[in-house]
């Protein structure tokens, strides 16, 4: 179980320092791991749970690992250095980061959502047939209003994908006024099924506050 603790940390710091990076490093806008205030419109907030899973830093807590709370207090910080940068990089709109995780810190995975419009996702075009795959390596999913982007490890054309072969990178949902994504899938039961994880897209898109 230590070591599940260690890859939720590994993975939570890694979020943190990805949005760092993307939005430019933190700014003057006020955060937290549940909620920001930005500039320009209502706040934000994450729920407390979402679809069954925890935030975070409570399952690492409950988890009662040596060191638990010393790690749930870093895995704070990067949550709400990312809040702050996600909060830059959409001109100061209002943002929130925060990362969930199952009981046993076996599942997990990073909200991350803003009061603004996005695009939809991008997805280099990939001619499969020509290939000889089944599907694209990199591949655009549209389950619903949620868009998915999945890694697909190479199948044969003419086989079905087996569910171990597919990867979720992101899902997206995005409207004139929210964006809300999930990040940094771990965990096979929620990696390897974007319809899962679109749910999650959903849910969150109606729980956000």
């Amino acid at each position: 179980m230590v070591t599940g603790v260690v890859g939720v940390l590994v993975g939570a710091a890694l979020v943190g320092l990805l949005w760092l990076i993307a939005g430019g490093g933190p700014g003057s806008g006020k955060g937290g791991p549940f909620g920001s205030g930005g500039s320009g419109g209502p706040g934000i907030s994450a729920p407390g749970t979402l679809g069954g899973f925890m935030r975070q830093e409570k399952a690492m807590k409950d988890l009662g690992a040596k060191g638990s709370d010393e790690r749930a207090a870093q895995v704070t910080t990067a949550e709400e250095h990312s809040t702050r940068s996600l909060s830059e990089a959409y001109g100061g709109a209002p943002a929130v980061v925060q990362g969930f995780a199952d009981a046993g810190v076996e599942q997990m995975f990073t909200l991350a959502a803003v009061r603004a419009a996005s695009p939809r996702p991008y997805v280099p075009f990939e001619d499969a047939a020509l290939l000889g795959l089944a599907v694209p390596t990199d591949q655009l999913l549209t389950i619903g209003n949620v868009d998915c982007v999945l890694y697909n490890q190479p199948t044969p054309a003419g086989q079905q994908p087996k569910p171990e072969t597919v990867v979720v990178n992101y899902c997206q949902r995005a409207g004139a006024g929210l964006t809300v994504q999930i990040r940094q899938v771990g965990g096979d039961d929620l990696r390897q099924h974007p319809d899962r994880v679109a749910a999650l897209v959903d849910q969150a898109w109606s729980a956000v506050s």
